[in-house]
């Protein structure tokens, strides 16, 4: 399934349905993030420890029906972060040792 242009707000999925909801619905500035899980698409790790995160983009002259509620938005962003690779390129691990911390 394609990632760019997908209508999580007609997925059957209930947790993209809820989580499409619930961001287009926030009238502040929030971001949903939810993870670590397994990215595993047709069986296949990708990231083993991935997080998604979501933002609504409310912008005057777009609106977007969401159950009969109209909602001014653009859309929403998705965003996924590879947390393995973020956390080994970051060398956060020997940073916290240099410090005497455990991370």
């Amino acid at each position: 399934e394609k990632a760019i242009g997908w209508d999580v707000l007609n997925t059957p999925n209930p947790m993209w349905h809820k989580t499409s909801r619930k961001t287009l619905r926030q009238t502040a500035p929030e971001v949903d993030i939810f993870g670590p899980v397994d990215f595993a698409p047709q069986g296949i790790s990708l990231m083993p420890e991935m997080w998604c995160a979501h933002v609504n983009v409310p912008m005057p002259g777009f609106e977007i029906n969401v159950d009969g509620e109209i909602i001014e938005s653009w859309g929403l962003i998705q965003n996924f972060l590879h947390w393995s690779k973020l956390k080994e390129e970051s060398g956060i691990y020997e940073r916290f040792d240099r410090v005497g911390m455990d991370f």
